[in-house]
């Protein structure tokens, strides 16, 4: 049986979200996050973040990472907002 589209990708957030669960160990997490799904998302987006950083700048002398660091930023430049009002 194949399922549409919408429904396949629904049940890959869910399973994935249980996964982060797990990896994030949500079940000793502290007060407020302890047995919720609340910010996984953003932490596990914070934690790839951080590690693909790490990643790049150890192999920044390599031609290939840097040229395919630099493309992926001229792909999808950066929103950059240096208005003070919001301080």
């Amino acid at each position: 049986m194949t399922y549409p589209r919408e429904v396949r990708e629904q049940q890959n957030r869910s399973d994935m979200m249980e996964w982060l669960y797990k990896v994030f160990d949500r079940d000793n997490a502290p007060l407020g996050k302890r047995n919720t799904f609340i910010g996984l998302a953003d932490e596990y987006r914070l934690y790839l973040g951080k590690e693909e950083m790490d990643r790049i700048c150890s192999l920044w002398h390599d031609e290939k990472t840097r040229s395919s660091a630099q493309a992926a930023i001229k792909a999808r430049p950066p929103v950059i907002s240096h208005d003070s009002s919001s301080d």
